[in-house]
């Protein structure tokens, strides 16, 4: 059986055999109505979102091609010539013409000034002239030749003087500094290593030129001696300051005596093992007692002045580091001091000083680097002039 529908009011049309399956045809006009409507549809769509995305460049996810920009490094062409120099003409001066000359004025003839009488002459003295004496005429002279003036001496005032003898210098005068001539010191000294403590007397003499320096100390516990030291420097009051002559170090029952020579060139070393030996000084002479008392003849010994210093056995260079002025304060009060830092040859600490300079220039504090350790010893009293 054959079903034919109307193409007009149905779009599809099936058509059935006897054992076939049913199939559809679309119609030629139709379907080309719908590849033209979606040829419009892609070509509107299209152009828009390609609008869309060149607006909006940011909602494309697409990666763009990367630019390629291709450069060529071209030689730079050579620089232009400098135009050449042309000399400056200078213009020659103008000569300004001179102004026309203008009438002269004449002045009206002066009125005559009564006349003056005139001064009277001046009447000047004569000047003695001295008499030429008379030349006798002899051999050598010259007849009827007028007699030559005698040219008087020279006075004896107009002569090259003679250099006078320079006066003889007087000898330098014995230096006096403002420490008196007795003192008794009472320091307290501290071996840092350990903090022990020991306390000691020292008594400051000078007189008659000469000086002495005796330190005594003991170690005490309970009605026994542990220990005791004795040194003493005695020497000469000179116009230089200080001059050690002898030297005693006594550390129990050790003792060593170094004599310095007069020129201070070298010293005689005396050990208790019975050793002597003789050493060269290339500085100062000094002692640890001496070199405190110096420094108050020269307050102001310039920085790098070495000394020769003798401690026991050992003698070593110093030299002067630093001077100040410095408040040291103490345990019991607060001094004004002067401060001395010497140095080894090395850079390493030697010895400081610092004297008490409301105390007559007295010791205030010695601080000494030894070979058993940093010593110092700090003064608590001072007594002035004591009595002998």
């Amino acid at each position: 059986m054959h079903i034919v529908m109307n193409s007009r009011p149905t779009i599809l049309t099936q058509v059935s055999t006897p054992g076939a399956n049913l199939r559809y045809r679309i119609p030629t006009r139709f379907g080309i109505a719908i590849a033209l409507s979606l040829c419009v549809h892609a070509l509107f769509v299209g152009g828009t979102m390609r609008g869309l995305v060149n607006l909006f460049p940011w909602l494309s996810q697409a990666d763009r091609p990367p630019l390629v920009v291709r450069a060529r490094i071209a030689p730079l062409p050579p620089p232009p010539p400098p135009p050449p120099v042309v000399p400056e003409t200078v213009p020659p001066p103008q000569v300004a013409s001179p102004p026309p000359p203008h009438p002269v004025k004449r002045a009206a003839p002066a009125k005559p000034h009564p006349a003056r009488p005139a001064p009277p002459p001046m009447l000047a003295a004569p000047v003695p002239v001295p008499d030429a004496p008379v030349v006798a005429q002899g051999e050598g002279s010259t007849p009827g030749a007028a007699p030559a003036a005698a040219v008087p001496d020279a006075p004896a005032a107009a002569a090259t003087p003679a250099a006078a003898p320079a006066p003889p210098v007087p000898p330098k005068a014995v230096r006096t500094a403002p420490l008196p001539t007795r003192a008794r010191i009472d320091f307290e000294m501290t071996l840092e290593s350990n903090n022990y403590k020991v306390w000691a007397t020292q008594d400051w003499t000078m007189k008659d030129g000469r000086y002495r320096i005796l330190l005594n100390a003991k170690a005490k516990a309970l009605f026994f001696t542990l220990g005791s030291m004795t040194m003493e420097s005695a020497g000469a009051v000179t116009a230089d300051g200080l001059r050690p002559e002898r030297y005693v170090d006594e550390r129990n029952k050790k003792r060593t005596v170094v004599a310095f020579s007069v020129n201070e060139k070298s010293a005689e070393i005396d050990e208790s093992n019975g050793n002597h030996k003789t050493v060269a000084l290339s500085g100062q002479a000094a002692d640890v007692m001496s070199i405190t008392y110096d420094l108050a003849f020269n307050p102001d010994v310039p920085v790098g002045t070495v000394f020769t210093l003798s401690n026991r056995d050992n003698m070593e260079e110093l030299r002067l580091a630093e001077t100040r002025n410095e408040v040291l304060s103490t345990d019991t009060t607060s001094l004004n001091t002067r401060y001395y830092d010497f140095r080894r040859a090395n850079g390493s600490g030697g010895m400081q000083v610092w004297l008490a300079v409301d105390q007559g220039w007295l010791p205030a504090k010695l601080r000494i680097m030894g070979r058993d350790g940093a010593v110092s010893m700090i003064a608590t009293k001072y007594d002035l002039n004591p009595a002998e």
